[in-house]
């Protein structure tokens, strides 16, 4: 023991001495000491984390085929054989099936009066958005052919890149020039604008006050922004107030901290058909301090002045509106969407509107239709085609007014607007009227009374087969409708089932009383084999 004890001293000078000749030994040693004297826990860690390099480096490595099972070629041949794929889609209900045997097929192309497959005779189109009666028109078609020649199909590209084209500069520029504000910015498809453009400006923490009766892309659209939402009665502006005096109030309790805060509405209700009271919309966004975003879908090209939407419906400035959106789908008869307010807002978007930025830009035919569109809406034609259109809605209010009084139909459009009457309609079953005739009880179900809480499935399905009966009854009168569609497992709040009646400019005042009166017969044919 006294020889190894005596050798020990000399053997660590020995590797003391050979470690002082490695490179940077010194500069280790020197952290080392000096670490240990002001922090001996970091030393500790340090090893630590040196003792678990090595470990995990030394480890025998884990291998997925060590639990491998092997199989012989009959056990696999019998796998094989046994094995069936799940369906694409699921397999359709015997309901669903029907609705898909019934939708009618166009023999045509899409306008006023398409033929549909099976017969000559071409029948009265209430089913569309062709509001203006510009689909199909032969003077923009031709000039769309023109167009097509000298542009080509599509750019093929974002327009961040390569494929902005002037005539997509020149809508942007008509647009705002249009609507009265400072700039624009055109989107490839009517939805995506929506969805792209409330989650440019709202995101995690801010807040967002919406009418419950929004649609299904403004519903999307909120949701992706993660923002903390609130939803008022549907266009009730004593419970819009009620709510944002509630935020308030937590605001004043709880001393947090001030977010970005919207307001949500749509310039014409898609589901209700009703039109949003604007100048009561301003007058609580400004006394609350809350920015406005105004979906006018719907809205525009129909009402206003050269149907330029609700601001000039309202006479209200759109310069105050912060950011407001539109579509070219409908009233236009083209494709896509813009979203039109100050230059920095727009600019913004150009950036950070994901739908503008990863999307091929708008094909040049469908700007250049949108862009005589407009010119239209701007000429004296289009004063007579907008004078058509409420004429036509008047008359349809007019036709349809005589349901009022039916225990078993309720008509929804906008009641209020005299001298801007709604082109929308929607036709439902009233919930008292479905319980007490169809046969719920004998399918296990039955219809709340509160009209705000969602059918169930069955009782929904009931409700349809009835409105289909309506559809097909009219269709055969040479009135071609639709039910109005909902993605039911997204939506947040289903609404009945329903008839959508879209009224045109293209029709005559004849044809459109004609319509109005073929729906309420097909209604009472039907709902008297109820009875």
């Amino acid at each position: 023991m006294a020889d190894v004890a005596t050798a020990s001293p000399g053997a660590w000078s020995h590797i003391t001495h050979t470690l002082s000749l490695l490179p940077g030994s010194k500069i280790a040693s020197h952290y080392i000491k000096n670490s240990y004297q002001n922090d001996p826990f970091r030393i500790v860690l340090e090893v630590c984390l040196l003792l678990f390099v090595a470990w995990y480096l030394l480890e025998k490595r884990y291998r997925v085929d060590h639990h491998e099972i092997t199989l012989t070629k009959q056990e696999v041949d019998e796998l094989v054989d046994d094995w069936q794929p799940e369906p694409l889609v699921p397999d359709a209900t015997e309901w669903e099936q029907r609705e898909l045997d019934l939708v009618p097929v166009l023999a045509s192309g899409q306008g006023p009066r398409p033929r549909l497959v099976g017969s000559d005779t071409p029948v009265l189109n209430l089913a569309s958005y062709n509001f203006l009666g510009l689909v199909g028109n032969e003077e923009l078609k031709e000039h769309a052919v023109h167009t097509l020649r000298k542009y080509g199909v599509g750019s093929c590209g974002p327009p961040g890149f390569y494929g902005t084209l002037d005539v997509h500069i020149d809508l942007e520029r008509r647009l705002a020039s249009f609507i009265g504000t400072e700039e624009a910015i055109i989107y490839s498809q009517g939805i995506t604008t929506t969805l792209s453009v409330i989650p440019c400006f709202s995101k995690r923490g801010d807040l967002i006050i919406c009418d419950e009766g929004v649609s299904f892309a403004i519903q999307k659209g909120i949701q992706i922004t993660r923002s903390q939402i609130r939803y008022f009665k549907h266009n009730d502006m004593a419970d819009l107030e009620r709510v944002l005096r509630e935020v308030q109030r937590e605001d004043q309790a709880t001393k947090r901290m001030v977010t970005r805060r919207f307001i949500v509405v749509e310039g014409l209700y898609v589901n209700t058909g009703d039109v949003a009271p604007l100048p009561t919309i301003m007058r609580l966004k400004e006394q609350y301090k809350y920015r406005l975003i105004l979906d006018e879908s719907f809205s525009f090209g129909v009402l206003g002045q050269h149907g330029r939407g609700l601001t000039s419906h309202f006479n209200v400035d759109p310069t105050k509106v912060d950011i407001l959106i539109g579509s070219m789908c409908n009233a236009l008869g083209s494709s896509g969407g813009f979203c039109t307010g100050r230059r920095e807002l727009v600019e913004h978007q150009r950036l950070s509107g994901l739908g503008y930025v990863f999307s091929a830009s708008l094909p040049a035919i469908l700007a250049v239709y949108a862009i005589d569109g407009l010119d239209i809406l701007q000429s004296t034609r289009g004063e007579k085609i907008l004078a058509d259109l409420q004429r036509n809605s008047h008359v349809m209010a007019e036709g349809l007014h005589r349901l009022a009084a039916s225990p078993a139909v309720q008509v929804l459009t906008d009641e209020k607007e005299k001298d801007g009457a709604s082109p929308i309609f929607h036709l439902r079953l009233r919930r008292p009227w479905a319980q007490s005739v169809l046969p719920l009880a004998a399918l296990d179900t039955t219809v709340p009374e509160d009209p705000r809480t969602p059918l169930p499935t069955v009782a929904r399905i009931e409700f349809e087969k009835v409105l289909q009966r309506v559809v097909a009854a009219s269709l055969a009168q040479g009135i071609l409708l639709t039910r109005a569609k909902y993605v039911c497992d997204q939506e947040r709040k289903v609404p009945d089932p329903s008839i959508r009646v879209c009224v045109s400019a293209a029709h005559t005042e004849e044809e459109t009383r004609n319509a109005a009166q073929v729906i309420t017969d097909a209604i009472t044919e039907v709902f008297n084999e109820y009875q």
